[in-house]
């Protein structure tokens, strides 16, 4: 053999003692060996896809980056980087620490990301800048510890801030009014709102406050009053898409004059309205109120007085800034909660006169009580009658028929239909929102349960669930699927808010056929009882494997070679992986600029189904909640709220 032709030939073994870049492939098997074959190596082309994303401003101290990759032909990713098929180094581990998909920065200065994968390779330079101060980061005058606490410009500003990252901060400010006073509320929860500064109109709101967290330590009047000068900590958050506010807070102190002991002063009833109506929203006063009225309308557990007997509820508005919720009667007094205590229901009965004694709140434009009544607060001056129970009208209607009738909860109704959807958000797990239909016309379904004891006349001639807890659970719902027929005995229930009316029922279902026939699987259930290959995924388990910090954005996520999916929003948070101090790990879709959660497959195959373990909110339980699918894709989007994405299940088949 010539010279060349043995160079030749040991570079050819050489290059065949390289590992290919192929995702598990079986070792060629000899010749001799009947009946198999040997399975070439796949050479991918790797490129990074986020290189924007990664060369964007990025300081010492921030969330680490993911380094999204695509190859070509399309494959698991992450199983690519978990064998060691695909690598990821960093020029300059001091600088820059690579581990995994994770990019961290660790100190000031330049390093090259590299990725390879066989002979294929893409680079991307990055910049890392010095960390920066709270009060640069953020662009605040305090840094937010116990030496110097953020004020309520502070707080507010960072916790709508982009690059805010759960961190707990201190905050200290005078209390404006309290959302929920110093024992108001059984499990002690306080909330307060601070003071802003003098031209300014938002206020931060420090949320369940406990002088201990752990053990729930409740706050007291002698801890905490109106104009004291308090500090507390925690993490922060933006409720509903405008609130500033803790998460949960510890208290820390509270300085000032304390007031005087509490006062019970004796008003007429139109001074105690005048009293409630001249508070802030969610105000409630320091001194209890003494006061005569009459019981005039029962309504479940709430009671409603009025200076006169038998005079008619005037119903109102709240303002804007609150929704304009409705208000049940402006010219009355509310006991809220009252007929929980039996002592006290057996008091207030219709159009008896009793005198109260109670601290006023104004709750957005409903005066009531601030604090929970006991029976010793309410003196029965005049006795009452017993709640009349009229007769309910029942008859049997199609849902074409329901619709169209008045809203009135005086009646119920017999509706045979079929189970068109479950609603996302809210989830047919924790209330039985649903959508039903008799194949003409759809009705919104909002709570329903299966106990037929739980939808009962509330004594003031409506219908009512006599306890929320009775909604459809996780285990009575677990049988129900798209396309069973059910018959449910409602009531017309809408929803209105402003000017707008949206038609929709509740009730109790009474009947269960599945589709199908008799004992049938059901149409549009569950992914694992229909043919084809599950794919799951768990985002604590993702996040863990792929060492993700929290606050990562993470553009899309392979479950396997076929399934992909991928978060789509304007909001630079949409995408965000967060992990809670509990633990706790969420994919979050935020409502700002829609946030989408796409599910996506390779060409060839069909989807089946989709599903998710969904959170409205900030690592709240999740839910399980089937996803829509259309064009071959599925997708879920909640412009009300965000929402969190804790696990998906997805069912896929060959076309």
């Amino acid at each position: 053999m010539k010279k060349g032709t043995k160079l030749v030939a040991l570079l050819l073994g050489l290059a065949l003692m390289v590992p290919a870049c192929t995702p598990g492939a079986n070792p060629s098997k000899s010749s001799q060996d009947p009946g198999t074959s040997s399975e070439a190596p796949v050479n991918y082309k790797v490129t990074i896809s986020n290189k924007e994303e990664l060369q964007a401003e990025w300081f010492v101290g921030d969330p680490s980056r993911k380094v999204n990759l695509e190859v070509e032909p399309k494959a698991n990713i992450t199983q690519l980087v978990n064998e060691g098929k695909i690598t990821i180094t960093s020029s300059d581990p001091a600088k820059l620490a690579v581990e995994g998909q994770m990019a961290s920065p660790v100190a000031a200065g330049e390093a090259t990301i590299t990725v390879k994968c066989g002979e294929s390779e893409d680079t991307v330079k990055v910049t890392l800048q010095a960390k920066q101060t709270v009060k640069e980061k953020y662009g605040v005058n305090h840094e937010g510890t116990a030496e110097d606490p953020f004020d309520n410009e502070d707080a507010c500003k960072v916790a709508k801030h982009e690059k805010y990252n759960n961190e707990d901060f201190y905050v200290k400010g005078k209390v404006s009014a309290f959302y929920y006073a110093p024992g108001s509320r059984t499990d002690g929860n306080v909330a307060f709102y601070l003071t802003p500064a003098e031209g300014k109109t938002e206020k931060f709101e420090v949320f369940g406050c406990y002088k201990d967290k752990e053990k729930k330590q409740p706050l007291t009047d002698d801890d905490i009053w109106v104009g004291g000068e308090v500090t507390a900590h925690g993490q922060f958050t933006v409720y509903n898409g405008t609130q500033a506010e803790t998460t949960a807070a510890i208290f820390v102190k509270c300085e000032g004059t304390k007031p005087q002991p509490r006062q019970t002063l004796t008003k007429t009833f139109a001074e105690v309205l005048a009293v409630g109506n001249a508070l802030q929203d969610s105000d409630s006063t320091w001194d209890y109120y003494k006061f005569q009225g009459y019981v005039t309308v029962k309504e479940g557990n709430n009671f409603y007085l009025t200076a006169t007997k038998g005079e008619a509820l005037v119903p109102g508005k709240s303002d804007a800034a609150h929704q304009e919720r409705d208000i049940k009667g402006t010219n009355a007094i509310e006991l809220y909660n009252a007929g929980k205590v039996e002592a006290l229901a057996a008091k207030l009965l219709e159009g008896a006169k009793v005198e109260v004694t109670m601290i006023v709140k104004n709750y957005h434009g409903t005066i009531e009580n601030g604090l929970d009544l006991k029976d010793e607060d309410v003196t029965v001056l005049e006795a009452g009658t017993k709640w009349a129970v009229p007769e309910p009208t029942v008859a049997n209607k199609t849902v074409t028929e329901f619709i169209a009738l008045e809203n009135n909860k005086k009646n119920a109704y017999t509706v045979k239909a079929t189970i068109k959807a479950f609603k996302s958000g809210d989830t047919k797990d924790k209330y039985g929102n649903m959508t039903i239909t008799d194949g003409t016309s759809d009705v919104a379904i909002y709570g329903s349960t299966a106990t037929a004891t739980a939808l009962a006349w509330d004594g003031a001639g409506e219908y009512a669930f006599t306890n929320p807890q009775d909604f459809l659970t996780n285990e009575t719902t677990s049988a129900l699927k798209v396309g069973d027929e059910i018959t449910m005995k409602l009531i017309r229930a809408d929803y209105i808010k402003g000017e707008t009316t949206t038609i929709q029922g509740t009730g109790i279902i009474t009947a269960v056929t599945p589709s199908g026939g008799e004992g049938g699987e059901g149409g549009g259930g569950s992914g694992g009882d229909q043919e084809g290959t599950k794919v799951t995924l768990n985002i604590a388990e993702y996040a863990t494997a792929n060492s993700v910090t929290s606050g990562t954005k993470v553009s899309s996520i392979a479950l396997d070679s076929v399934v992909t999916a991928k978060a789509e929003g304007t909001d630079s948070n949409t995408g965000k992986i967060y992990i809670g101090n509990t633990g706790t790990t969420e994919w979050r879709f935020y409502k700002s600029g829609t946030g989408t959660l796409k599910i996506e497959l390779a060409a060839g195959y069909v989807l089946v189904s989709a599903k998710g373990g969904v959170s409205t909110s900030n690592y709240g339980d999740p839910t399980d909640t089937e996803f829509t699918i259309a064009d071959n894709k599925a997708s879920y989007t909640n412009t009300s709220s965000n929402f969190n994405i804790k696990t998906l299940e997805v069912v896929y088949k060959a076309a």
